[in-house]
């Protein structure tokens, strides 16, 4: 019969994960538009988010983290925080190379703020990384 919605015990293709190249460092965001931002940033990397948003990242397949380094860069707020402890977990178990999570650091930057905040204020790639601090899982 038919049913409406997801098979709760099926699992979601990360976003654009088909791109994924060999080496290719991984860039989880929350959402995609902030990981379409983020591949502006950092256009060798494979930006990505999971599924259904910020509160559910075990919804997603993440297969083909295996043996990939994972960096997480989620949005400035508690939610954020909750969804980089989530994909780090996730990525550990799904045995990526190395996780980290960057969290903002910058007085200036909002709650709420993520990846496409900056590039739509033109902020440089320098100034982004001025504003972040890189935390190994």
């Amino acid at each position: 019969r038919w049913v409406f919605g997801v098979p709760s015990d099926y699992l979601l293709p990360l976003y654009r994960i088909n791109d994924l190249q060999s080496s290719q460092k991984i860039i989880f965001c929350e959402g995609e538009k902030a990981a379409e931002a983020a591949s502006q940033y950092f256009p060798t990397g494979l930006c990505t988010t999971t599924a259904h948003g910020s509160k559910s990242p075990y919804r997603s397949d993440f297969e083909k983290v295996k043996g990939h380094e994972v960096i997480i860069f989620p949005d400035n707020d508690l939610a954020g925080f909750l969804y980089a402890c989530q994909v780090a977990e996730l990525c550990t178990k799904a045995v990526a190379s190395q996780v980290k999570i960057v969290y903002w650091v910058c007085r200036d930057v909002p709650e709420k703020w993520d990846l496409a905040d900056p590039l739509e204020n033109g902020w440089p790639k320098e100034k982004l990384l001025q504003s972040v601090k890189v935390f190994n899982w």
